[in-house]
């Protein structure tokens, strides 16, 4: 049986690019404690959650992840947040854009 996969969007402030190139997006905890080991991520294109990150100066990202492996953010407004618990590498990231 075939996974379902899922488009996932992450935005990051553009001087995480180099790293993020480098290393691919890695699940992290949130500096406030809020959580533990998440990267999250919006699967509605329309909705990314600039208001989380800013809306000048941000790389919007894209990839792919099985549905199984996404949760839903407790702690978001919109059920289109969603986190994974794994890195995701560089090799499956694509640069969607980015807003200056």
């Amino acid at each position: 049986m075939d996974e379902k996969l899922v488009k996932c969007f992450h935005v990051s402030h553009i001087f995480n690019r180099a790293s993020i190139l480098e290393k691919g997006l890695l699940a992290s905890d949130s500096s406030s404690n809020w959580y533990k080991n998440r990267l999250c991520v919006s699967v509605d294109e329309n909705y990314l959650g600039f208001d989380y990150v800013g809306y000048q100066c941000v790389d919007v990202w894209s990839f792919y992840v099985p549905e199984r492996k996404l949760s839903y953010d407790e702690f978001a407004d919109a059920n289109c947040f969603m986190y994974v618990q794994e890195n995701i590498p560089t090799s499956q990231l694509t640069l969607e854009f980015t807003e200056y």
